[in-house]
């Protein structure tokens, strides 16, 4: 039925079903793995995924990219930060193509990555932001030498082109990825001084554009809360003397 490429969702669950429970792995791999079957992948991976079958599931969305169903069995059912985090680094150097697909899952999975590995993942998160940060002031620069395009015809053409990569960029501003960090405090001031600096190393030197408000006061806030809780531990280590 699945050679004739005839079979059904039900088809696909039974057939499954029937190798989880004869614990035939050979044949359940061999299925998973031919080239010659059709069949709904993702029913397979729901399937494998609800028997326990996590790394066949795992194989299965990764050869067909349903990252959806890779990252959370991998974070939700392995607790595999490592693999996580050393597929998004893998996916960055195999193409731009890749950084939004990462930017996504990491806004999505942050938190659950940096708890497990903050070094790494703070330092992904600086390697994608800083990417991300080059992109918007090229935009920002391009956008000034637009504002001085007189052929408003071929400025409407440019602005439709470049529809896309500007929504790309703002779904992947720094600022976006500030939520991962909480209770990583002295993570969340690692990653905001990193962006601060750059922003001022990337701007040209008659740029009078400022670091994103955002950032600047959230760094402020944070350098103001650790202050505050030296003073406290101060007062408390006093008191005990």
């Amino acid at each position: 039925i699945h050679k004739r490429d005839l079979a059904t969702e039900d088809h696909t669950t039974l057939l499954i079903n029937c190798y989880v429970k004869l614990k035939d792995e050979s044949k359940l791999n061999e299925f998973l793995r031919s080239s010659d079957l059709v069949f709904d992948v993702e029913i397979a991976i729901r399937v494998l995924r609800q028997a326990g079958y996590y790394d066949n599931a795992i194989m299965l969305a990764r050869k067909h990219k349903k990252y959806d169903s890779y990252f959370s069995i991998l974070l939700e059912d392995k607790a595999d930060s490592h693999t996580v985090l050393n597929s998004f680094t893998e996916m960055i150097r195999e193409g731009e193509d890749n950084y939004p697909i990462v930017g996504r899952y990491l806004r999505k999975f942050g938190r659950m990555l940096i708890a497990d590995e903050p070094e790494k993942s703070t330092e992904l998160l600086k390697r994608l932001s800083l990417f991300y940060l080059k992109e918007l002031i090229e935009q920002q620069k391009n956008e000034k030498q637009k504002s001085k395009d007189s052929d408003s015809k071929s400025l409407d053409l440019l602005i439709v082109d470049n529809d896309g990569k500007q929504a790309e960029i703002e779904q992947n501003r720094p600022e976006k990825y500030l939520h991962i960090f909480l209770n990583h405090h002295s993570k969340m001031i690692e990653f905001l001084e990193f962006i601060s600096k750059k922003w001022k190393q990337l701007q040209s030197p008659d740029s009078s554009a400022k670091v994103p408000i955002e950032i600047s006061n959230t760094l402020l806030e944070m350098y103001m809360h650790s202050y505050k809780n030296e003073i406290q531990e101060d007062v408390c280590g006093n008191i005990f003397l």
